[in-house]
Order: structure tokens, then sequence, then C-alpha cells
């Protein structure tokens, strides 16, 4: 049977998914000094916060991956995604301790279905041969939500403040969820390598209105408009990377791949402060976000070829 030549576009929206889930296990850790101060929840309260996740979170697998034979992966993953995205916007408004566990146990449970539709689907739809390559997506992904959280959640508690900040944490999952939600639903099938480029160009101008911005409401829009365009051009560049890349170089891409990617954070952190330092946290940001535009309007000129792709698959 000919492997489905979408195969890599549509697992790039699995792992979308699959890392919100998993950041969030890591992200609340660095929360919970705030929740306690904001809410007054008390220190097993907090525990369970954290606790009734990763407890819902681990028993959800096999009936996930029963419901995914019966029911479809694509259903059942979209089914799961919307639940979590609509449980952290919960755990985000909850006024009360025992809201937010009970929100949480929620989270948990819809974000527990997600791993075996991923891993059902690796199996399913990728011959023996790229598995391998497929699951080392899936274990990027893995490694990278676990790193990243602590990272994510202490920047948007500085953000927010201690009052607001820990509730940012839970609503970052808003714009990851709903960018996978919509491109299962409606997957970029036309022009490809044009809106990679355009969403890599709009993360730059989110940046430059957040850092800008004097207004909290507008800096949370830049902020979302930054996650989600960053997504959908995760997304298109790392199924380029697999479909474009002869069969003879794809060892040694790959592997340049994953070396920028895994470094990439680290480097970022150095940059940023660096920057920071230099020009002050403002001018960095806006310095950021023109570097970005700048980037994009360049490799558009030297890379046409890539600027023209239609189809992914």
């Amino acid at each position: 049977m000919t492997p489905d030549p979408r195969r890599w576009r549509a697992l790039g929206v699995l792992l979308l998914g699959q890392f919100a889930a998993l950041l969030d296990v890591s992200v609340t850790n660095v929360a919970l000094p705030s929740i306690g101060r904001s809410t007054g929840s008390s220190p097993s309260e907090l525990q369970w916060i954290v606790t009734g996740y990763v407890l819902a979170f681990g028993l959800m697998p096999i009936i996930g991956g029963r419901l995914g034979d019966i029911g479809g992966r694509r259903r059942i993953f979209i089914i799961g995604l919307v639940g979590f995205v609509a449980a952290s916007a919960a755990v985000g408004l909850s006024p009360d301790p025992v809201f937010i566990i009970v929100a949480r146990v929620v989270q948990g449970l819809f974000g527990g279905v997600l791993g075996p539709q991923v891993s059902g689907y690796i199996q399913n739809a990728f011959p023996r041969e790229e598995r391998g390559r497929a699951f080392g997506r899936l274990g990027l992904a893995l490694a990278v939500a676990t790193a990243l959280g602590p990272v994510v959640g202490g920047l948007l508690i500085a953000l927010g403040g201690p009052e607001f900040g820990w509730r940012l944490v839970f609503f970052i999952n808003l714009p990851i969820g709903i960018t996978a939600i919509v491109l299962a639903f409606r997957p970029l099938r036309r022009n490809t390598g044009t809106w990679m480029f355009a969403c890599v160009f709009l993360y730059g101008l989110a940046t430059i209105g957040f850092g800008l911005s004097k207004s909290f409401v507008l800096s949370m829009a830049m902020l979302m408009i930054v996650g989600a365009t960053d997504m959908v051009s995760v997304a298109v560049r790392q199924t380029l990377v697999q479909l474009e890349t002869p069969e003879a170089m794809r060892g040694r891409v790959s592997a340049v791949n994953l070396v920028f990617v895994g470094a990439s954070n680290e480097l970022g952190e150095f940059e940023s402060g660096v920057t920071a330092a230099w020009l002050n946290p403002v001018r960095a940001v806006v310095v950021g976000g023109v570097g970005t535009l700048l980037v994009v309007l360049v490799w558009a000129g030297l890379f046409p070829e890539l600027r023209k792709v239609d189809r992914l698959g």
C-alpha cells in the first residue's frame, strides 16, 4: 500500500497538540507559588493541582488508544484537543483552588487521550523505514516541551505579575491548541510556501507590537498571534524538511535540523539577555521583531522556489 503523501503534514499537527499537553506538565510547577498567593491555596491543594493532572493524564492512554481504534484517531484527537483547550481556559479563569483542581483533572483526562493517537498514527501511516524519523520527531517534541516549560512559565508570570501571571501559564495553551484544531479541520492545501513566509512575517509584526504595547490586553493579543503563527510555520517547515530532502541526505539534514532546534532555545535565551542588557528589554524585543521581518524578506528573495511551494505532499 502506498503511504499517504500527507503523512508528515498530519504528524506536524498531531505533534502540536501533544506538545501543548506535555508543556502543561512542566510549566505548572513554576506557577504554584503564584497560585498559592493569589488564591490562598493550601499546600495540599497546590499538590493536587499538579497530582490531579498527572494522575488523569497517566490513566487515559489505554482508554484513549481503545477509543482511537473504535472511533478513528483523527476524530478522537480533535475531541481530546478541544476538551484540553476548553479545560485550559477554565483553569485560567478559575476563581478558587477547588475549581482549579477539578479543571486540571478534566484537562489531564483530555490531554491523556492525545498521546495514543499520535503514536498509533505513526504506526499506521508511516512505512517501517520512516518510523524512526517520525518517532524521533515525537521524542523531540516531548523533550522540548519538558525543557521549555519552566522557561515559558517564568516569563509569563513575570509578564502578568504574581496575581495574573499564573493564569497566563494556562491561557498559553489556547493559541497552540486552537492552531492545531484549525489545521486538523482545514489543513494548508495550496500556497504553503507563501503561507509559511506570511506567518513568520506576521510573527515579526506581532513581536514588534508586543514590544511597543502599553496595554495588557493588546500585549496578550500579540502573544496569542506570536504563538499561533509560530505553530503554523513550524508545522510547514518540519514537513518540508522531510519531503524535500533527497533520500541520500535525509540522515544528515535531519541531524543538522535537530541540532539547531535543540540549541535554539538556549542560544535564544543567551542572545535575548545580551541584547536586553545592551539596548534595554523593550528595544531588544522590537529589534528582534524587525530582524525577523528582514530575514523573511531576504529569504523570500534568495529562495523563490521555497516561496513558490504549493502543496505539502
